[in-house]
C-alpha cells in the first residue's frame, strides 16, 4: 500500500483544522462564558445598588447661619462641626473649576464616568504593592463614593463604583456632577464643599478665590491632613504648585498667571470660631430660641438664615465699653489680676498670636504683650507686643495695691517693678499721646450691658459678662440682682399713676423702723420738704420709702408686673429702693415702657428665618392695632393728696409717724428677733389681656400693649431726664443729646446700675460681682462705675442719629410753680416750669414772697393815730 504526496501532507492539514476549531470553540466558549460570567457579576453587584434618583434630591446637612440686622454674619450653627454650604455652580469661578479638574480628573470631561486607563494604572500600583493604595478614581465615582456608597477599599465596592459612576454620566450633566462633587468633598478642618473649605482657609466665598487659593484646595483633596497649610505648609506649597502645573500644562492658565500664582504666600487664616468672636452673648440667645422653637435637627442640618436684630457695629461697641468700664474699675481699687504666665516653650506661639492681634491697634489702645524682662535697677519691665515692644516705668505701675497670681491674693507696696512683674506675665499696656507706657489692669468684676431700639425692641447689643469664653452665663437675661436706685422710676410712675405729681412735696427726714432698720441717703444728709422731681433727681431714699408707704406695696408691685417684670411675687416697702432681686433684661424692658410712651413688647432678637431653598418660615412685624389691656384695679386715689407733716413730738424717739404706723410689719419684714415662719407666696395673677381681634392674633404680628398712660410715662421721662441732666446721671451730658434715665447703687457697692435713654435708643448697664453682697470698692456707686460705660456704648449709639426730643402727648400741661410747696408760684414769687398730666395741675397759689408773715409783725412799721 503506497501514499502519494498529497495525502501524506493532508494529514497535518487535518490536525491543524481541528485544533483550530477546538481554539475557536473554545474562545467562543469562554468568551460567552466571560459574558455569562460578567452578566452574572453585574447582576450581583447590582443587586441592592442605591438608586441614583436619589442624587437629584441631593440634601446634604447644612449650616445655619445667623446674620446682624445689616445682613453681616455673626454667628454659625454646626452639625457635629461639620461646615457645608450650597453654591450654585454658576457661581463658581470657572479657575476654581479647573483647578479641581487638573488636580483629580483630567480627562473628566471626555470620559464617560470611567478611566480605565487610570483605573489600570492604579492597579499596577497595587499589584506592585501587595495592597490597595491607589484608586483611580475619576470625580465622577468620587461622587459616587461620597453619597451612594460606603469608603471601604475593596474590588467588590470598586466595581460598584464604576456601575454607579456610569449611570450617573447617564442621568446627570457634567455640570451637576462637578456640583454634587464641589459640594460634598472633604477638605479637612470640618469643611466640606468648596465654599466652606473657603470660608475656613480664607475667610471668603468661592467666588473671591485667585486660581493660587483655588490650587491649594484641589491639592487638599488627596490627603486632607498631609496637605493641611496650617500644619505643613511646604507640602501644602508643593500640592499647589502640582496643581498649578497641571493648569498651566492643560492651557487653563497663562505663563504669567502659572508665575505670580507660584509666588503667591499661602494666605490661610488662623481657625476661628465665629460664635464666639463678634457677637458671642447674641448668637448664643438666638441659638436657644431657635432650639426652643424649632429642634436641634432642624437648626443644626436644614442650613436656615437667620435674621436677627443685633447691630454688629454697636456690638462691638459695647464689648469696647464693658472692657475699658472694668480695666478702669480694676485700676481704680488698685487690683492687678494677672492671667496664667506663658511658658519659655509657648512664648514663640503667644508671640505669633499676638502680632496678629496688635499689627493693627494704634499704641493708645489697650493691648496684651509678654513681660520679657523686668530691670529694678532701671526701674522698668519690658512687654513684647509681637509687633514691637513697650517699656512700661515704674511709675506708671504704682498703682497696683492687690496683686493676684496664680489663686494667691496679696497686698503690695509698689517700689522696684519686680513687686508686681515677672517675665512671662500677660499684661495690658497702652501708650498716652506723648507720654510712655503705662500699665493696665485686666477685669475683675463683671458686667452687663443690653441694648434696645425703642420704637421696636429689636435687641440691638447684649454682653453677658466679662468674657464669653469663661463663662456662658449671661448676666443681662439669666442674673438677678438688686437694682437699688434704679427700681426708683418704677415707685414714682406707680404714684404718677394713682394721682400725684412732679411737684408734690414730702419730707426728706430721718426714717427708722423696728429700732434697727434705718434707711438713709446715699450722702447721710436731710435735706427737709422736697418735690418728687427733686428727689428723684438727687436719689432720695427717704422720701422713695414715703411714697412706696403711701401708695403701697401691694399696688408698687401690680404695677411693676404691668411693666413686665414678673419676677417679683412679693416685697415690702424696702423693695422701692430696689432691695428685690430682678434680672436686667426685665428692668431694661420695663424702662421701654416710659421710653416708648406707655407701650410693652417683648424684647425682639430674631426678625426672620428661611429656609435654604428660601421659604419663610417666621418673619417678626409689629402690628399696627396696640392691645389696650383693662386698667389696673384698686390704684390708690390721690388726686388731692399732701404729705402729711412730721409731728416729732408725739412719736417716740427715732421713729417718725410713717415708722409708727407700719412698725410691726416692718419687725417681720426686715427679720428683727425671731423670724417667724413666712406664708407661702400665692402665685401671682397673670395680667389681664385686651381683646385682640381674630385677624390680627391670625396674622403672628407682634401687638404691643397699651400698659401706661403716654402723659405718666411723658413725665416720669421728664423727671429722669433731670436725673441724666441735673442728677446722678449728670455725667450723661458729655454726650449733649436729650436723655432720660437712673443711676442704682446698692448696699456696700455690691451693684452699680445705669438704664436710660434716648428718643431712639435705650441701653441698661450692670456691673458687680458674682458673688452676691461682694462690694465693687468703696464709692463704686452707678454713676462713677456704670455710667462711664453706658456714656462710652451711647456715644457710638447716637453718633448717626438726630438729637431728637422726646414726644409731648397731648394731655400734657405746663405750669409755674412754687419749689418750696408745690403749689402755683405767685406772679411775684420766683418758680420753676413743670409738667403735669391735664387735671392734676396744682389750682392753689403759694403765697406770695412780698406778703408779710407773722414773723415780721414786730418788724412791722404803724402810723400814728392823729
Amino acid at each position: 500500500m503506497s501514499y502519494n504526496d498529497e495525502d501524506l501532507l493532508e494529514e497535518p492539514r487535518s490536525r491543524w483544522r481541528f485544533w483550530l476549531n477546538v481554539l475557536l470553540v473554545t474562545t467562543v466558549g469562554l468568551g460567552l462564558v466571560a459574558v455569562i460570567a460578567a452578566i452574572l457579576t453585574y447582576k450581583v453587584l447590582a443587586i441592592g445598588l442605591p438608586r441614583i434618583d436619589t442624587i437629584a434630591d441631593y440634601r446634604p446637612n447644612l449650616v445655619t447661619e445667623v446674620y446682624d440686622r445689616h445682613g453681616e454674619l455673626i454667628g454659625e450653627f454646626k452639625y457635629e462641626n461639620q461646615a457645608r454650604y450650597l453654591v450654585p455652580y454658576e457661581q463658581i469661578p470657572q479657575h476654581v473649576v479647573m483647578a479641581f479638574v487638573a488636580g483629580e480628573d483630567k480627562s473628566f470631561f471626555e470620559h464617560e464616568g470611567i478611566d480605565y486607563f487610570g483605573i489600570a494604572r492604579a492597579a499596577w500600583a497595587n499589584l506592585g504593592a501587595g495592597d490597595i493604595k491607589q484608586g483611580g478614581s475619576t470625580i465622577t465615582q468620587q461622587v459616587v463614593k461620597s453619597l451612594l456608597l460606603t469608603p471601604e477599599r475593596t474590588y467588590r465596592r470598586k466595581m460598584r463604583e464604576m456601575i454607579l459612576a456610569k449611570r450617573i454620566e447617564d442621568r446627570f450633566s457634567k455640570e451637576e456632577i462637578l456640583y454634587l462633587y464641589l459640594s460634598q468633598v472633604y477638605f479637612g478642618s470640618g469643611a466640606y464643599g468648596v465654599e466652606a473649605a473657603s470660608r475656613d482657609y480664607y475667610g471668603k466665598s468661592v467666588g473671591e478665590l485667585s486660581v493660587a487659593e483655588a490650587a491649594l484646595l484641589a491639592g487638599l483633596l488627596q490627603a486632607p491632613g498631609r496637605y493641611n497649610p496650617r500644619a505643613h505648609p511646604e507640602r501644602a506649597l508643593a500640592r499647589r504648585a502640582y496643581v498649578l502645573g497641571r493648569l498651566y500644562e492643560d492651557g487653563h492658565i497663562d505663563k504669567d498667571v502659572y508665575d505670580r500664582s507660584l509666588a503667591e504666600p499661602l494666605n490661610v487664616i488662623d481657625t476661628h470660631e465665629i460664635n464666639k468672636e463678634l457677637a458671642p452673648d447674641f448668637v448664643e440667645l438666638v441659638r436657644r430660641y431657635l432650639m426652643d422653637k424649632y429642634g436641634s435637627d432642624r437648626i443644626l442640618k436644614d442650613g436656615l438664615r437667620v435674621e436677627t436684630t443685633c447691630d454688629l457695629k454697636l456690638q462691638q461697641a459695647a464689648r469696647e465699653a464693658v472692657d475699658l468700664g472694668l480695666r478702669q474699675h480694676a485700676k481704680r481699687q488698685g487690683i492687678l489680676e494677672l492671667p496664667l504666665t506663658v511658658t519659655p516653650e509657648m512664648q514663640e506661639k503667644a508671640l505669633k498670636k499676638l502680632a496678629e492681634t496688635n499689627v493693627d491697634r494704634p499704641a493708645d489702645n489697650v493691648r496684651e504683650g509678654v513681660v520679657t524682662a523686668v530691670s529694678d535697677g532701671q526701674g522698668w519691665a519690658r512687654v513684647d507686643l509681637g509687633v514691637g515692644t513697650a517699656r512700661v516705668p515704674l511709675k506708671n505701675m504704682r498703682w497696683v495695691k492687690t496683686l493676684k497670681r496664680e489663686g494667691r491674693t496679696r497686698p503690695v507696696n509698689v517700689r522696684r517693678p519686680s513687686d508686681v512683674l515677672r517675665p512671662g506675665d500677660r499684661v495690658l499696656v497702652y501708650k498716652p499721646e506723648g507720654k510712655p507706657y503705662v500699665l493696665a489692669a485686666w477685669p475683675v468684676a463683671q458686667s452687663a450691658l443690653l441694648a434696645m431700639d425703642v420704637k421696636t425692641r429689636g435687641v440691638l447689643a447684649v454682653i453677658g459678662g466679662q468674657s464669653f469664653d469663661e463663662s456662658q452665663f449671661n448676666r443681662a437675661t439669666q442674673a438677678k440682682r438688686q437694682p437699688g436706685s434704679a427700681f426708683k422710676p418704677i415707685v414714682y410712675a406707680a404714684a404718677l399713676a394713682a394721682g400725684l405729681t412732679p411737684a408734690t412735696v414730702f419730707p426728706d427726714t430721718a426714717l427708722v423702723f423696728a429700732d434697727n432698720w434705718r434707711p438713709a441717703n446715699y450722702d447721710r444728709k436731710f435735706r427737709g420738704y422736697m418735690s418728687l422731681r427733686e428727689a428723684l433727681t438727687k436719689s432720695v431714699n427717704t422720701i422713695t420709702i414715703r411714697v412706696a408707704e403711701t401708695i403701697g406695696v401691694d399696688y408698687i408691685l401690680r404695677f411693676a408686673r404691668r411693666l413686665g417684670i414678673t419676677s417679683l411675687t412679693s416685697g415690702d416697702l424696702s423693695m422701692a429702693i430696689g432691695t428685690y432681686e430682678i434680672t436686667p433684661l426685665e428692668l431694661i424692658n420695663a424702662y421701654g415702657v416710659f421710653a416708648s410712651g406707655g407701650k410693652l413688647s417683648d424684647p425682639l432678637f430674631v426678625t426672620k428665618v428661611t429656609t435654604s431653598d428660601g421659604r419663610v418660615l417666621e418673619q417678626a412685624k409689629i402690628s399696627d392695632f396696640v392691645e389696650q389691656p383693662p386698667p389696673l384695679l384698686d390704684v390708690p386715689d390721690l388726686r388731692n393728696f399732701t404729705a402729711p407733716p412730721v409731728i416729732e413730738d408725739s412719736l417716740p424717739e427715732g421713729l417718725d409717724e410713717f415708722g409708727q404706723r407700719h412698725r410691726e410689719e416692718f419687725l417681720n419684714d426686715f427679720a428683727i428677733g425671731v423670724t417667724p415662719t413666712p406664708e407661702p407666696t400665692p402665685e401671682p395673677t397673670p395680667e389681664p389681656r385686651g381683646d385682640i381681634p381674630l385677624d390680627v392674633l391670625a396674622s403672628n404680628e407682634i401687638v404691643t400693649r397699651q400698659v401706661l398712660d403716654p402723659q405718666v410715662s411723658y413725665v416720669i421721662t421728664s423727671m429722669m431726664h433731670s436725673v441724666a441732666s441735673a442728677g446722678t446721671g449728670a455725667r450723661s451730658n458729655v454726650l449733649g443729646r436729650t436723655l432720660a434715665g437712673k443711676t442704682g447703687t446698692t448696699n456696700n457697692y455690691a451693684d452699680a446700675w445705669f438704664v436710660g435713654f434716648s428718643p431712639q435708643v435705650l441701653a441698661g448697664v450692670w456691673v458687680g460681682y458674682d458673688r452676691g453682697g461682694k462690694s465693687l470698692g468703696t464709692g463704686e456707686a452707678g454713676s462713677k462705675t456704670a455710667l462711664p460705660i453706658w456714656i462710652n456704648f451711647m456715644r457710638t449709639a447716637l453718633a448717626d442719629l438726630p438729637n431728637a426730643s422726646f414726644d409731648v402727648p397731648s394731655g400734657i400741661v405746663f405750669a409755674r410753680i412754687d419749689e418750696e410747696t408745690g403749689l402755683l408760684a405767685a406772679p411775684d414769687s420766683p418758680g420753676r416750669e413743670e409738667c403735669f398730666v391735664a387735671g392734676s395741675e396744682p389750682t392753689q397759689y403759694a403765697p406770695s414772697t412780698a406778703a408779710p408773715s407773722p414773723s415780721d409783725f414786730f418788724d412791722m412799721d404803724f402810723e400814728e393815730g392823729p
